[in-house]
């Protein structure tokens, strides 16, 4: 098999291997700058392929020349995303990179006039006989600082979070990507009869793969096997219904509403007996819950009975005995249902992702906590410092990977005490993941609640915050309820 073929071969798969990645891959800046990588290299290849069928040689020069178009932008690209992946990256720097890349480009390819980057000693026509110059090296440099620095970003990144060392593996294949270039300027035999463009696509494409395989670069490989292999009532449909994630306890979706989407008539909720489907649109895809009203139906009918009996009876203990019965169904049903609402809104922007399940974990913990708080309004029941310290700990538990302490001062407090601690201690941990959190619970004249995060952090409600304090990105803030 000769040169143009391999390079044919090449840009074939280089191209299907830019396509795989870009539909694994759901933030969209990225997507792009991968797609733009994978037409780098598919270009490279061609002019590969043009260079074997043309043997003419100021051609073959200036393809040569040309091979340096994806070597400079492949890491310009790859920079650019890898930064802003970590932090933002302004519009400036941006032009700023694209005219420096592109300055590099116009030194290779006029080199013909100046002779900075490649010396010909036997002439323009003896291209294969040359020798390389400062201006190659300083491009050479430009690149590798690009790349290094890129995967310096996302690495340094993972360390941070939760001291991945596997993420320094990437980090290899840039050293070899540095040695195979220094063994090729040094001119060794073997490096330089193998196909330079080739070896260098295939190393760059092993990196790329190897850092969206430690998951290095966002992608939904692993979070779209969790989603499936979860319980949740969902599915998750894209804009024209041609592709359909479903879940184990969501299977199918109905064929009514399948062709809705399809057809572009999507209504907001579908009823089928007992069961409710709720479409929320996102930026590319349809979210559909199934929630099971049985219960809630059932509660309803049961209030009906129990309201039409209580009419018939006379015993008055007995009429108060049912009517607080009813209330509290009421009050728990009506809660359920809120909290029900609540999840379907904060699911609205759902990414598949494992960060959004452990959410949706929290929120249904709520939930079912919440419920108990209200029976224990009804009742008056009275919390100690031990279930109080006890209820937050489960709260804690349940979070997005924070570590916390609680102190609680000898006290005891009505359940609408409790219920108010509760509500403030989940609105913060609801905004926040990987921290630390301490919080105090004092009661004097007045219940005084402090918490210590070692974030920023940005508040849902501040219903009962007397104090916000910000020092070295660590927050106080200061509750009280009387």
């Amino acid at each position: 098999m000769n040169a143009s073929s391999q390079a044919l071969i090449g840009a074939i798969v280089f191209t299907v291997w830019s396509l795989r990645l870009y539909y694994k891959l759901y933030d969209q800046k990225t997507k792009r700058y991968v797609m733009f990588i994978g037409y780098l290299i598919a270009f490279w290849m061609l002019i590969r392929v043009l260079n074997g069928a043309i043997n003419e040689p100021t051609f073959s020069r200036y393809a040569r020349y040309f091979y340096y178009l994806p070597l400079i932008f492949i890491p310009t690209f790859f920079y650019i995303a890898t930064k802003t992946l970590v932090s933002k990256i302004d519009r400036k720097r941006k032009i700023l990179l694209h005219s420096i890349s592109t300055l590099m480009l116009l030194l290779v390819i006029t080199n013909d006039f100046h002779q900075f980057a490649f010396k010909y000693p036997n002439g323009l026509n003896d291209y294969k006989n040359y020798t390389h110059y400062i201006g190659y090296y300083i491009v050479c440099i430009y690149m590798f600082a690009l790349f290094v620095a890129g995967l310096l970003f996302i690495v340094v990144k993972r360390l941070k979070i939760n001291k991945d060392y596997k993420a320094l593996i990437p980090l290899i294949f840039a050293v070899l990507l540095m040695v195979y270039t220094y063994l090729y300027i040094i001119d060794i035999s073997y490096i330089r009869d193998a196909d330079v463009a080739l070896v260098l696509s295939s190393l760059i494409c092993i990196e790329v793969e190897l850092i969206f395989y430690l998951g290095l670069l966002p992608n939904n490989s692993k979070y779209k096997k969790s989603f499936i292999n979860s319980h949740l009532d969902v599915i998750i449909s894209s804009i024209d219904g041609d592709n359909i994630y479903n879940t184990l306890s969501f299977k199918e979706v109905p064929d009514d509403i399948l062709n809705d989407i399809k057809n572009k008539t999507v209504k907001d909720n579908y009823y089928q007996g007992d069961i409710i489907y709720s479409i929320r649109k996102t930026k590319n895809s349809y979210v559909i819950f199934k929630k099971n009203v049985k219960e809630l139906n059932d509660i309803k009918k049961d209030l009906e009975i129990k309201n039409k009996q209580l009419l018939k009876q006379q015993n008055k203990e007995k009429v108060k005995k049912e009517l607080y019965e009813i209330t509290l169904k009421r009050e728990i049903a009506l809660k359920l249902e809120k909290n029900l609402e609540k999840y379907i809104e904060n699911a609205k922007e759902m990414i598949v992702k494992k960060e959004d399940l452990e959410r949706i974990k929290l929120l249904l913990s709520y939930a079912k906590r919440k419920s108990s708080l209200i029976i224990s309004e009804l009742n008056n029941d009275i919390y100690s410092e031990t279930s109080i310290k006890m209820l937050l700990k489960e709260l804690l538990y349940d979070s997005i990977n924070i570590n916390g302490e609680i102190v609680v001062y000898k006290m005891e407090i009505d359940s609408y005490l409790m219920s108010k601690i509760y509500e403030i201690v989940f609105n913060i941990l609801e905004t926040l993941k990987d921290t630390d959190i301490m919080i105090f619970i004092k009661k004097e004249n007045s219940l005084k609640i402090t918490i210590n995060v070692d974030t920023f952090v940005d508040l849902k409600s501040e219903e009962y915050l007397i104090k916000k304090e910000i020092i070295d990105n660590t927050t106080s803030l200061e509750y009280e309820v009387h």
